[in-house]
């Protein structure tokens, strides 16, 4: 019997995604569910995520090392699929049924854990292969929660959203589209004649140390620990020794539109401040308080007193917009405000201070043109070895904060669960859109901030914040941060 004839490609993908981290991306969606329907529910399902691999063979692609240190690449082939797997979730879950579930609002608590949230996704090897997508149906009593992968080598959050559109249409018998290509050739070119006669003349091209010297947010690990893993100062507890806390804070329209009032009062400028920037200030200023109280930083590590916000940026917004529009893959870049850790003290009990670290933030994320994002695409192309590239944050640092949104991911995607189209009548049935959408996690991280997914008609940000125990509970007592607050999901 001949051998059967090996039909797979493999390329190498794109600079941005080599120096981006590698692990799957995950978010839930949860449904209301006839339950004599789950098998109706795992068959449309499977057939769905059988023609998204014909029409999006990428998504079915599978990740490995390629020939160059560290490198991932794309293997497709007809014969992949992206895994479906389905779980049994009544007695493991958290919380006894869907509704439960819903009348708490879809607390953050109930994402938690690695025998159901968990997707294996370290790329080890040219031999060790990991599905750059993957799906697995969790039943609970009354519902579903839809498990969805994405390897953050592969694309972002950017990228996941798109994953969950063309899955949802497919779902509904829609045609999918196929996405643009993964050249960044456009980040390569030089604006103008004078840098390529500059390097035209010079001796040798940047080396990569100098190279990661004007990219302040990187920091090179020896020990291969990246790509953008976090760099742990001398001396503190480990991450795990922290007993910590998850809860979702809820901001209504409103009271955001009087904090962007505020900042137009006293720090005017020629347009207002995002409710992005707002609520990343407001949650930077107050929650790096309540942990500073609780933790003595300058005892355990070594500290130089400034207090850092890091907020990720999708950079095809701000730079190359007319160049990157056929661009597809990794495009979340850093943009970091440092201030002296006091100023965040003033911001929690004064107005005008608050106002004036809005608008620190807001240059910060300014800077990020195309001269920002092409040195980043250099370092890349010159580091000897991705995982060599580590990001100059460390979570237990108390004055210090991530601050990230996926607001705009997928919560008005449309679904035919059971492939019965939109006249279906019964709980579930029909087109329908998924009644929340939640990050899941092992266990919580720390000093991490993130607005959930929510539809556009919404009036309402959801806002999940992870730090300390002894912290949380000092910043729900805090009545110049919880005044904003219009209620928190716990």
């Amino acid at each position: 019997m001949a051998e059967k004839k090996d039909v797979s490609t493999s390329t190498p993908l794109s600079l941005w995604d080599q120096a981006s981290s590698r692990f799957h991306i995950r978010l839930v969606l949860c449904f209301e569910l006839d339950n004599s329907k789950r098998d109706q529910v795992v068959s449309h399902l499977g057939n769905v995520l059988r023609q998204l691999s014909r029409s999006r063979p990428d998504l079915a692609g599978r990740l490995h090392l390629g020939e160059r240190r560290g490198w991932i690449h794309l293997r497709e082939s007809p014969d992949f699929q992206i895994p479906l797997e389905v779980m049994d979730g009544e007695k493991i879950f958290r919380i006894d049924d869907y509704k439960e579930l819903r009348e708490r609002s879809f607390p953050a608590a109930a994402f938690l854990g690695a025998d159901m949230f968990t997707y294996q996704g370290a790329v080890v090897s040219s031999k060790s292969e990991v599905p750059v997508a993957a799906v697995r149906i969790i039943f609970i009593d009354g519902g579903m929660l839809l498990a969805t992968f994405l390897h953050h080598g592969f694309g972002d959050g950017e990228c996941l959203k798109e994953f969950l559109e063309a899955f949802s249409a497919q779902s509904r018998g829609e045609t999918v589209s196929v996405p643009g290509n993964r050249s960044l050739d456009f980040a390569k070119k030089k604006n103008n004649k004078k840098e390529q006669d500059d390097e035209i003349c010079s001796e040798k091209a940047p080396s990569f140390h100098q190279l990661l010297e004007k990219c302040p947010e990187y920091v090179e690990s020896l020990e291969l620990e990246g790509p953008n893993q976090p760099t742990y100062r001398p001396g503190g507890l480990n991450e795990s020794d922290y007993r910590k806390d998850g809860k979702i804070f809820v901001f209504t329209s409103d009271k955001i539109q009087k904090l962007k009032d505020l900042v137009m009062k006293h720090a005017p400028s020629d347009r207002p401040p995002s409710s992005y920037v707002c609520l990343a200030t407001l949650f930077w200023a107050h929650a790096a308080q309540a942990r500073m109280d609780f933790e003595a930083e300058e005892e355990s590590w070594e500290c130089d007193g400034l207090a850092m916000m890091t907020n990720p940026v999708n950079w095809r917004l701000r730079a190359f917009r007319d160049e990157n529009k056929s661009y597809y893959g990794n495009s979340a870049t850093l943009a970091q405000t440092c201030v002296e850790k006091d100023e965040l003290q003033l911001a929690c009990e004064k107005p005008e201070f608050w106002a004036r670290l809005v608008r620190k933030v807001e240059a910060a994320i300014r800077k990020i043109d195309d001269d920002f994002v092409r040195q980043r695409v250099e370092l890349f192309e010159a580091a000897p070895d991705p995982r060599s590239l580590c990001l100059l944050i460390d979570p237990r640092i108390p004055q210090d904060l991530a601050f990230n949104t996926w607001r705009d991911f997928g919560a008005d995607t449309e679904w035919d669960l059971y492939g019965e189209g939109p006249g279906a009548k019964g709980v579930g049935g029909g087109i329908i859109k998924a009644d929340a959408l939640r990050r899941s996690q092992d266990h919580w991280n720390l000093g991490g901030t993130l607005i959930l997914p929510a539809r556009q008609s919404s009036d309402e940000y959801e806002v999940l914040l992870t730090i300390p125990r002894d912290a949380m509970e000092e910043l729900c007592d805090d009545e110049n941060f919880m005044c904003w607050v219009t209620r928190v999901i716990e």
